[in-house]
């Protein structure tokens, strides 16, 4: 077989204490939509069994994005996109 692409999720709990999974990044060969399901699919499967929620954040005007809906992911409204350097976020605590 060959790679087509790798997806990485984060689980954690939020300030409620509830179990989420976040989709933090993934990297395809190319805009493979089925390929794109399919490893978001697997990961879903995989992680969510005691999770509360599932979330991803993808560009609008991506051609990905599209995939979302037919696995029942709800757009929610806009999210802002906030940078930071690790060390910033490190001298907050």
């Amino acid at each position: 077989g060959e790679l087509n692409g790798f997806m990485v999720f984060r689980r954690f709990r939020d300030m409620a204490g509830n179990s989420v999974v976040s989709v933090a990044d993934w990297l395809l060969a190319s805009d493979d939509k089925a390929g794109f399901a399919l490893l978001l699919t697997q990961g879903i499967a995989e992680l969510s069994p005691g999770t509360e929620t599932i979330n991803i954040w993808i560009n609008k005007q991506d051609g990905l994005s599209s995939v979302l809906p037919k696995l029942c992911f709800v757009r929610r409204g806009e999210a802002p996109v906030i940078f930071a350097s690790n060390l910033d976020a490190l001298a907050r605590y």
